[in-house]
C-alpha cells in the first residue's frame, strides 16, 4: 500500500504518514512517530507537506495539536491538480519553443554534431525526430538491428506518438526470422513501409535519416552509443544510399 501511495507521488515520508492517520485517525504527533517509527523532525516536516497538499488537517483540543487525514477520494484531486499545472506549464513550453528555435538557428558557430551516448542519448535523438519532422515528412532507418530489445519501454510508446503526428517511417530491415516478426507489428501502422536485405549485411550499426540529419548508432546493449550529424549534404548522400538500397531491397 505503501508503495501505491508513493506511486501517487508522495514521499516515502509522506506516504507513511497519511498511512498512519488513516489507520489513527485524529491523532497526535507523538502517536504517529510511534506509529511509523520516523524522526520527530521528519513526522512533522510530512505532516505540513500532507496539509499543503490538502491530505491532511490539524485542529486544537485542550490546547493539543491534533492531526487527521483528509478523504481518500483528495488524492485524485491532488493528482488531477498536477495534471492541470503540468497542461499550463506544456502551453508556456509550445509558446516559448519557437522563439528558442529561432535562436539556435541563428547562432554562429552552431554544433554540426553530437555524440549520442547511452539510452538516455537516444532518447533524446529520437524526441528530435518528432520535435524536427512534420506531417507526412519521412524518417528513414536502415538496420535497427537491437532497437526494440534494447529500448523496449520506450519505442512503442515513440511510435504511437510518431503515427499520431503523421510522421511516415521505411525501415529497410535484415530477411531473417527475427526481423520478420517484428515487421508485422511495425506493418500496423499504414504510414509506414518495410524493404528486407540479405542476412549478409547483419550489423550492430543502425542509420537513422531525418530532415538534414544523420543518426548512426551502434547497438551495444551495455551502453548503446552513435553520432548524430546535422549537415545537408551529408544527410542527402545517405538518403541517395538509402533509397538505392531501398531499390534492391525485396518488398
Amino acid at each position: 500500500m505503501q508503495e501505491q501511495l508513493e506511486q501517487t507521488g508522495l514521499s516515502r515520508n509522506e506516504a507513511k504518514v497519511y498511512l498512519a492517520l488513516l489507520h489513527l485517525g485524529s491523532t497526535t504527533a507523538g502517536d504517529i512517530i510511534q506509529k511509523t517509527s520516523l524522526h520527530r523532525a521528519n513526522v512533522y516536516d510530512s505532516l505540513e507537506k500532507l496539509i499543503t497538499q490538502g491530505l491532511a488537517a490539524s485542529i486544537m483540543k485542550n490546547k493539543i495539536k491534533y492531526f487527521q487525514p483528509a478523504s481518500p477520494s483528495q488524492l485524485l484531486n491532488l493528482f488531477e491538480h498536477r495534471q492541470e499545472e503540468l497542461d499550463r506549464k506544456r502551453e508556456k513550453i509550445k509558446n516559448l519553443l519557437p522563439k528558442l528555435s529561432a535562436i539556435q538557428s541563428s547562432a554562429k558557430g552552431k554544433e554540426k554534431g553530437m555524440i549520442i551516448e547511452g539510452r538516455d542519448g537516444i532518447k533524446i535523438m529520437f524526441e528530435d525526430i518528432l520535435a524536427s519532422l512534420k506531417k507526412g515528412e519521412e524518417h528513414l532507418i536502415l538496420n535497427p538491428a537491437e532497437a526494440d530489445k534494447i529500448m523496449r519501454s520506450y519505442l512503442p510508446r515513440y511510435r504511437v506518438r510518431r503515427a499520431k503526428l503523421g510522421i511516415k517511417a521505411r525501415f529497410i530491415l535484415i530477411d531473417d526470422e527475427k526481423h520478420k516478426q517484428m515487421a508485422k507489428t511495425y506493418l500496423k501502422d499504414p504510414l509506414v513501409k518495410i524493404a528486407f536485405i540479405s542476412p549478409e549485411y547483419t550489423s550492430p550499426v543502425a542509420i537513422n535519416i531525418y530532415e538534414r540529419k544523420v543518426a548512426i548508432l551502434l547497438w551495444i546493449e551495455e551502453e548503446p552509443f552513435g553520432i548524430l550529424i546535422d549537415n545537408e549534404k551529408i544527410a542527402k548522400g545517405f538518403k541517395n544510399y538509402f533509397e538505392l538500397m531501398w531499390k534492391i531491397a525485396r518488398k
